[in-house]
């Protein structure tokens, strides 16, 4: 019985002295749908799924950071695609491609309140990716042009609006949507043989939590 008691107790007080702190690092922890577009899909409507793992930096009142890890996939097909025919190869009509996004995202605030804000973010990062057929393997060179070939990787500059709201004891919720904005055209596997102008794209829709870790003075 002392041992509960005392157990309440500590809670109780840990408890009290996190409501009267606000979180300047937050471990976030959330799932997002994902959606491609490319030259297999002209609009973002095949839907798939990442986790993401990050650190949100919570200090500013104007511009936060975040530290971004993310690990899923993103998928479509169109069984009608003939790709570009002055070019010798057969275009692949489906594609599975596992993802793996590294990013840092400076967040500006539209609007800050006690418990809530808005904001819109720009950040740049490293995509891996993985394109593979309806068999899970790598796809092969008849796919593509004759010597096309190309990097496993590529740049991304994701642009994100968002809105997070905190509880008195530190904790938050948050909803996120935005580009994955990669510097790649073969997020699909297809290129010189499409006919979509400009770069793949993926669009995230991002609901998360975040959990405070480090604390600083009580909020005014």
């Amino acid at each position: 019985m002392k041992k509960l008691l005392f157990s309440l107790l500590f809670f109780l007080t840990l408890n009290s002295f996190i409501r009267a702190q606000s979180p300047t690092h937050l471990f976030v922890l959330g799932t997002s749908a994902n959606a491609y577009k490319g030259d297999l899909s002209d609009t973002y409507h095949k839907w798939s799924a990442s986790v993401h793992l990050g650190m949100k930096i919570n200090k500013g009142k104007r511009i936060n950071g975040l530290i971004n890890l993310s690990f899923g996939n993103v998928t479509g097909q169109n069984p009608n695609f003939e790709g570009n025919d002055e070019i010798e190869g057969t275009p692949n009509r489906f594609f599975n491609t596992k993802i793996f996004t590294a990013n840092y995202d400076l967040q500006l605030n539209l609007l800050k309140r006690k418990q809530f804000t808005v904001f819109i973010s720009q950040g740049i990062g490293l995509l891996f990716y993985t394109p593979q057929d309806e068999f899970k393997e790598k796809f092969t060179e008849p796919t593509r042009a004759p010597n096309e070939t190309y990097s496993n990787s590529a740049l991304t500059l994701p642009s994100q609006l968002g809105v997070n709201y905190f509880f008195k004891n530190g904790y938050g919720l948050g909803l996120q949507a935005g580009y994955l904005n990669p510097i790649s055209d073969y997020i699909d596997n297809i290129s010189e043989l499409g006919d979509a102008q400009g770069n793949d794209n993926v669009f995230m829709g991002r609901a998360y939590l975040m959990i405070p870790l480090k604390l600083s003075k009580p909020v005014d």
